[in-house]
């Protein structure tokens, strides 16, 4: 089934621009170092694109003029 561009754009602005840029980390749990914490990004959680394309093409469709 393929999706329209403007239901793509809506599904995008019904997300809104907090999803990007803000993609969360979690501690790593297991590891015995001493005095260290490690933590990983959670690239799964990037709803909207999930690449690093998302504020590019964000910032794109933004930009462009409405359609009233």
């Amino acid at each position: 089934m393929r999706v329209s561009f403007e239901t793509k754009l809506k599904h995008l602005e019904k997300l809104g621009a907090d999803f990007i840029g803000n993609t969360p980390f979690m501690e790593v749990s297991g590891d015995k170092r001493e005095g260290a914490k490690i933590f990983a990004k959670i690239e799964w959680y990037n709803l909207v694109g999930g690449t690093i394309k998302d504020r590019g093409v964000y910032r794109y469709v933004e930009s462009r003029p409405r359609r009233s």
